[in-house]
């Protein structure tokens, strides 16, 4: 059975860091720290770690109507040339290629459509007559100095930061969730807290605002045998996740908030900075895939000079089936 939900959330304010799985994951157990109390939170968290746990698990925010696209190699020689539209001169056949290359994002009724039968020569062919899609605007901004001595701005001295615009701006985007233990009702309320609140960076100066509807089921289909799972967001391995496939590997550097980024905790000083974490990234594809496992990752412990501090290294992942012929054979 599916128990992935869909959040529909829409922006009304600039973001400062992009909306990152593990990033929201943070921000929802802060949320129910600050509503319920620490202990809450600590119960929680014991039962996410709990062998038989189920932990809730959140996807990247994405534009509706997305998903990842699957991570696999790029296309020998021949098959570009076959990909690429006979009229097409070499040079620009090259040119396409490379940017639908660089497409991170699919269709999803398409992904669903070849979720039984997934291969990079489909992949690619639909990322070159792909029309433009929804993505975040890097945009600089303006601000100015301010004199630490007297409190106004300093004459002459402006500098730029930068802001996460979605574009278009009004276009909406969408979570998906294993609700887990928590349950879709308590995730969604403590999405509508982090709404209010602001996400990521220079939250607290009124950016990263969203209004989030209430969840309804996300639609998968059946896949007879499937072979691999799709991680719809950034994760860490646990020791029983499957160990074949492809991925891309990014460093994330997280960070703690509200009490414990400021205030003296147990006598330990206080720092915002978790350690690095090497994490795949989403649409990394690990196989082969365990029957009715739709999550990929673990939460990950001294990452923080506070030892009850975690990271949510973990993601919902969708069961597909790659019938590429570069992907991994089992034994």
């Amino acid at each position: 059975m599916n128990p992935l939900v869909i959040y529909t959330l829409r922006w009304r304010a600039t973001m400062g860091t992009p909306p990152r799985g593990d990033t929201l994951w943070g921000e929802v157990c802060w949320a129910i720290r600050e509503m319920h109390g620490e202990a809450t939170l600590v119960r929680l968290l014991e039962q996410m770690r709990a062998p038989d746990g189920q932990p809730f698990t959140l996807s990247d925010a994405l534009p509706a109507g997305l998903l990842p696209r699957p991570i696999l190699p790029p296309l020998p020689r021949r098959e570009r040339e076959q990909v690429c539209p006979p009229g097409d001169k070499p040079l620009e056949a090259l040119q396409r290629l490379k940017k639908a290359r660089k497409v991170r994002w699919l269709d999803a009724d398409w992904l669903r459509q070849h979720a039984a039968d997934f291969c990079e020569r489909d992949a690619t062919t639909q990322c070159l007559s792909a029309c433009r899609i929804p993505t975040l605007r890097d945009e600089p901004r303006v601000h100015v100095t301010i004199n630490r001595f007297t409190g106004r701005a300093l004459e002459g001295a402006l500098f730029l930061d930068s802001a996460l615009w979605p574009d278009p701006p009004d276009a909406p985007w969408q979570i998906i969730a294993h609700p887990g233990v928590l349950g879709s009702e308590a995730l969604g309320e403590a999405l509508r807290i982090v709404g209010l609140t602001g996400h990521g960076a220079d939250a607290s100066t009124g950016m990263g605002g969203f209004d989030i509807e209430p969840p309804q089921p996300f639609s998968w289909p059946d896949i007879p045998e499937p072979n691999a799972l799709l991680a719809l967001g950034p994760f860490a391995p646990a020791p029983n996740d499957p160990a074949r496939g492809f991925w891309r590997l990014e460093t994330r550097f997280g960070r703690v908030g509200n009490v414990y980024s400021c205030r003296d905790v147990n006598g330990i000083r206080p720092t915002p900075f978790k350690k690095p974490l090497v994490m795949l990234q989403p649409g990394s594809l690990l196989g082969p895939a365990t029957p009715h496992r739709w999550h990929l990752g673990r939460l990950v412990t001294d990452i923080h000079a506070l030892p009850q501090v975690v990271h949510g290294a973990i993601t919902p992942a969708l069961p597909i089936r790659v019938t590429d012929p570069r992907w991994p054979k089992e034994n």
